[in-house]
């Protein structure tokens, strides 16, 4: 079966809990020294955007999703619209 580019990155990458700190922590110091970059600057709607884009690609990550999916979803909600 040929799993599309999404899920074969998901597969091959499952993330760590250190890359979720990570992540994290580079989202805090983005907001402070760039606000304008991001599209959802407030936490209402950065978790609206980041379930907006998860729902959106529920079918592709599974029922078991790993810690790059929290990753790319902690990253997309900056901009999701």
């Amino acid at each position: 079966m040929k799993l599309n580019p999404i899920e074969d990155h998901l597969r091959s990458n499952p993330g760590t809990l250190e890359d979720v700190l990570r992540v994290l922590g580079q989202l805090a110091e983005s907001i402070k020294r760039e606000p304008e970059a991001w599209e959802n600057g407030t936490l209402e709607r950065y978790l609206a955007a980041m379930t907006r884009r998860l729902d959106d690609m529920k079918d592709r990550v599974g029922e078991k999703p790993t810690w790059e999916v929290f990753v790319l979803m902690l990253e997309a909600a900056k901009v999701y619209e």
